[in-house]
C-alpha cells in the first residue's frame, strides 16, 4: 500500500482575477521562521478566460515567452492556467501575482501545507 500524503493546515479563497495583476502575500513572516505553503491548486472554472499566475514574486505576464525558460533558483515562475481547467502543483508558496486575460474571472485557490 502507498503511503499517503495528509496536510497539517489547508487554506481555501476566491480570489478575483482582473486584466492586470493583482498579488496576495501568502505567507506572514515572523522572528520564528516564514511558513510556506507546499501545495496550490488554481481552479480556473466557470468562465471563458484563461489566466496567468506568478508565483513567489514574479508579476503575472498574459503573454508567454516563444523561449523555454527553467525555472530560477528562487522558484520564480508564470504559469499558465487555461480556461475551464484546473492546475495543481507541489512547490513552495509564498506570493501569488494573478491576472485574467479579460473580463474579470473569480478563480478558487486552495493551498496546502504538510
Amino acid at each position: 500500500m502507498g503511503r499517503v500524503q495528509v496536510f497539517s493546515q489547508i487554506a481555501v479563497l476566491p480570489f478575483s482575477a482582473i486584466s492586470t495583476p493583482r498579488s496576495v502575500r501568502l505567507v506572514d513572516f515572523d522572528p520564528s521562521g516564514t511558513k510556506y505553503w507546499d501545495y496550490l491548486r488554481i481552479s480556473n472554472r466557470g468562465h471563458d478566460s484563461p489566466v496567468f499566475i506568478g508565483l513567489n514574486g514574479i508579476s503575472a505576464a498574459s503573454t508567454l515567452s516563444t523561449a523555454v525558460s527553467l525555472p530560477t533558483s528562487t522558484n520564480q515562475q508564470i504559469l499558465y492556467v487555461g480556461k475551464e481547467e484546473v492546475f495543481e502543483i507541489y512547490t513552495r508558496v509564498s506570493k501569488l501575482s494573478i491576472q485574467s486575460t479579460g473580463t474579470a474571472a473569480t478563480i478558487g485557490i486552495t493551498l496546502g501545507r504538510f
